[in-house]
């Protein structure tokens, strides 16, 4: 598991650069308009969507999870607490 940070960035390139020596990493993927690196320490799986316009930086948050199974626990643990009011199966995000 690890968390999932997805920005909007004014300039993807300057972006790319700053958090590859940021990280000590290279991107995971490049697109137009969007990268994401894949970190191991700290786990973390960061996205970056070129939007020079966006008036927040911070587009979304989640947790990454590699197998079903941490899905079913950790829904499981949210709705036994009472945090739970709404599930999204089959959902790919940021691909």
């Amino acid at each position: 598991m690890r968390l999932h940070l997805a920005l909007n960035v004014r300039n993807l390139d300057e972006s790319l650069d700053f958090y590859s020596k940021f990280f000590n990493a290279k991107p995971h993927k490049v697109r137009k308009g969007y990268a994401n690196f894949a970190i191991d320490s700290p786990p973390l799986k960061l996205v970056l969507f070129e939007n020079a316009d966006a008036s927040e930086r911070l587009n979304h948050l989640g947790v990454e999870v590699f197998a079903p199974a941490e899905v079913e626990a950790a829904r499981g643990r949210f709705a036994a607490s009472g945090i739970l009011d709404a599930t999204e199966d089959a959902v790919l995000c940021c691909q």
